[in-house]
């Protein structure tokens, strides 16, 4: 996948943009094109790293760092995740809650 700064420059890899952080134009790193997914890439799918996993493989493709996406997310996901179940009469269905954190605010997950 292949990233572009957000005031036009040179398309750069992930692994480039991570590097360099910002890009030489003083813009940030957005991808030139967002993934597609459909209901099947989620199949047998429950835990949180598994469904980041599926989401950020797409922008790992083709990356130093491929190999080691389970790696980083479970480094990076290593703390409670507050899920509460929610109440549906078919399947299964868990709500995320973005105030647990220590300043009560979505950034803290």
């Amino acid at each position: 996948m292949k990233f572009r700064s957000t005031r036009g420059g040179e398309s750069v890899s992930l692994d480039a943009a991570l590097v360099s952080g910002i890009a030489a134009d003083g813009g940030l790193f957005m991808p030139e094109t967002l993934p597609q997914f459909s209901i099947g890439d989620f199949d047998n799918v429950e835990a949180i790293l598994d469904v980041a996993a599926v989401l950020l493989r797409p922008f790992f493709e083709q990356s130093a760092l491929a190999a080691q996406v389970n790696e980083i997310l479970g480094e990076t996901l290593s703390f409670p995740i507050p899920l509460t179940e929610l109440p549906v009469t078919a399947g299964r269905a868990r709500m995320l809650e973005l105030f647990h954190g220590p300043t009560a605010a979505f950034k803290d997950v």
